[in-house]
């Protein structure tokens, strides 16, 4: 199933998805958000999107910035396509699935992307990757410590999904790093705690937050590579301290904003 949405995406109700997968991928301790997504803890009781006209007025300050939201494959995986109008530039976050689907939409905006940019290895957000580099021969860019799971494919048999094997990547990032592309340019936050190679890209106005911060959730981290204390200091160090209006755009789940999650998501009161 895929659903797609330009900018102003506005998350559709819970899928149906295969009971067993579902008992293997909510972990021990997370709660379920209705979706099959590998890797999301939230309380379905208190999320909820900001209105469409804040969104729509988030966008028009950024004014240049095209964001293409795609949600993908069995753990409903958001895939973005990032660009801005005045250059055709652009960059791939996460294609977790249906490669078709990415590069047609990508034709369809007419954008050349020079960048994929994964914000960590984790099945759900690489599965389609190797499709999707030879198309378009963009540099593939990873944490240098989610770069073995690109090979090791480890979550592949765990939960019985089967995907090409995605290339080595081109880059290997660290916290700092600057990704410029056409005319927009981001920073590469470290957030390790989900996966130890995890990362957040933000400017712009936005957070690319991968699977470190949902709307009202966190990632989970009972994977290998995994560890809470580490996932919460990330959060509070390097995303909570962003102004309050930066828009959040999760690996999975609709959007929010960072002041919405300081005010109320539960897993972030201390």
């Amino acid at each position: 199933m895929t659903q797609k949405a330009t900018t102003v995406y506005q998350s559709d109700p819970a899928m149906s998805r295969n009971k067993l997968r579902r008992s293997l991928i909510l972990g021990e301790n997370g709660y379920s958000c209705g979706k099959s997504c590998l890797m999301v803890k939230c309380k379905p009781a208190s999320r909820k999107a900001f209105s469409r006209a804040q969104r729509i007025k988030q966008v028009e300050q950024e004014g240049k910035v095209i964001i293409e939201k795609l949600e993908l494959g069995p753990f409903a995986s958001n895939c973005y396509i990032v660009g801005a109008e005045s250059n055709p530039e652009a960059i791939i976050i996460d294609p977790g699935a249906e490669a078709n689907e990415i590069l047609k939409k990508v034709e369809d905006l007419g954008l050349e992307i020079k960048f994929i940019m994964l914000t960590h290895g984790h099945v759900d957000h690489v599965g389609a990757l190797k499709e999707v580099k030879e198309a378009t021969d963009a540099e593939v860019a990873i944490h240098a410590d989610d770069a073995e799971s690109l090979q090791k494919k480890p979550f592949s048999t765990m939960f019985g999904l089967s995907y090409p094997s995605p290339p080595p990547p081109d880059r290997l990032l660290k916290g700092g790093d600057s990704i410029d592309v056409g005319d927009l340019h981001f920073l590469v936050l470290h957030t390790p705690g989900h996966t130890s190679g995890g990362i957040c890209l933000m400017g712009e106005g936005v957070l690319f937050s991968g699977d470190t911060l949902f709307n009202f959730g966190i990632g989970r981290f009972d994977l290998p590579g995994g560890s809470g204390r580490q996932l919460m200091n990330s959060i509070h160090t390097k995303l909570m301290i962003l102004p309050d209006n930066t828009v959040v755009y999760p690996g999975h789940g609709p959007e929010t904003t960072i002041g919405t999650e300081r005010q109320g998501n539960p897993f972030l009161r201390s």
